[in-house]
């Protein structure tokens, strides 16, 4: 019964661990995707002003 409970929490835990992880890797997908979109904004800008 106790050996039940003590695993449950560690489920639990772990669960809570992979979210948080799985929540900074999205945010910093997310930055990288909007600092890329924002690089080929620039560049295509710059290109049609030197051309």
């Amino acid at each position: 019964m106790i050996e039940d409970i003590i695993t449950a929490i560690v489920a639990i835990l772990i669960l809570i661990i992979i979210i948080k992880v799985a929540i900074s890797a999205i945010k910093t997908a997310f930055k990288l995707a909007i600092a890329g979109v924002l690089f080929i904004i620039l560049l295509y800008v710059a290109l049609k002003f030197i051309f």
